[in-house]
């Protein structure tokens, strides 16, 4: 049985005490801090999912590519950080041994969780890629039924947030030819190996292109927001990256940001970055009349 209402919002505290309460057993950085806890003397699994915002693991942020794939309504959802399939509990997460498994997602740090349900994990990728660290997570497709119910009830902001990225990547991709990188690059595609979440040592670039004449390439970081200086560190990477791994020693290497809007830290760290250029993408809504 449940303690929690779909589509309704849970600080962890909250949660902790729906467990225990005489007293709730939250505590500033302990294991109710993480992305998920196994309640002491439970068969339940709690879940906080970040989606769209980096979330911290020992003082550090981590910024996990969970999400909603509207195509295959199946949540997205990456474990901790350096765990495999043959630690104990994901295994036990993977056969879907634990009771319950509650997930609890967030659209913006100092908000509260909102309930999605329970999920089941229907399948798993070991080994998954971290955005713009050297580690790897485990990937579980979940299954959490009515959750395409509850995302309309969430402010518009929230739902956007929620696959936004995926959708500026699906934009991109499939309007190539009209965006303005479209003259001058194509999205890279060699070996097997597509431009699009292109995988790297230290992480996936969200889009990969090479130039026409093969001259150059350019990594192509997206942001759903506003960007912030750290996105030039986590570009500057990627460019290394390609220099040292792919580009030959006459293929030169760019980079540029997708977002929204810039800080003015970023605006001031670019100027020390000639390589990478920021472009502001805007979204144009219209009404016409259909009288026929």
């Amino acid at each position: 049985m449940s303690f929690f209402k779909k589509g309704s919002k849970y600080s962890r505290e909250i949660i902790s005490r729906a467990y225990f309460p005489q007293g709730g057993q939250h505590s500033r950085g302990g294991e109710w801090d993480t992305g998920y806890i196994n309640p002491k003397n439970t068969n339940d699994l709690v879940v906080f999912m970040n989606i769209g915002i980096a979330g911290r693991v020992s003082d550090k942020e981590w910024d996990f590519d969970n999400q909603y794939d509207e195509k295959t309504g199946l949540v997205i959802w990456y474990g901790k950080p350096n765990r495999s399939s043959s630690t104990p509990q994901i295994q036990k997460i993977i056969n879907n041994k634990f009771e319950a498994i509650h997930f609890f997602a967030r659209w913006s740090h100092g908000d509260d969780f909102t309930y999605l349900g329970v999920g089941y994990v229907i399948d798993y990728e070991d080994g998954a890629p971290v955005k713009g660290k050297d580690s790897t997570s485990v990937e579980f497709k979940v299954v959490i039924r009515d959750v395409a119910e509850i995302l309309p009830q969430l402010e518009t902001s929230e739902i956007s947030t929620f696959a936004y990225e995926k959708q500026l990547e699906n934009f991109l991709e499939d309007n190539w030819e009209e965006t303005i990188f479209g003259d001058e690059y194509d999205i890279y595609e060699k070996d097997g190996k597509h431009g699009r979440q292109f995988p790297t040592g230290i992480g996936p670039i969200d889009l990969l292109a090479i130039s026409k004449d093969s001259s150059k390439f350019l990594v192509i970081e997206l942001k759903r927001d506003k960007a912030k200086e750290a996105v030039i560190g986590q570009t500057a990477k990627y460019i290394t990256w390609i220099e040292e791994n792919l580009a030959s020693k006459e293929q030169e290497v760019k980079g540029c940001i997708v977002a929204s809007e810039k800080s003015s830290g970023l605006s001031y760290a670019l100027q020390q970055f000639p390589k990478i250029e920021f472009f502001k993408y805007a979204l144009n809504f219209s009404l016409e009349a259909d009288n026929s």
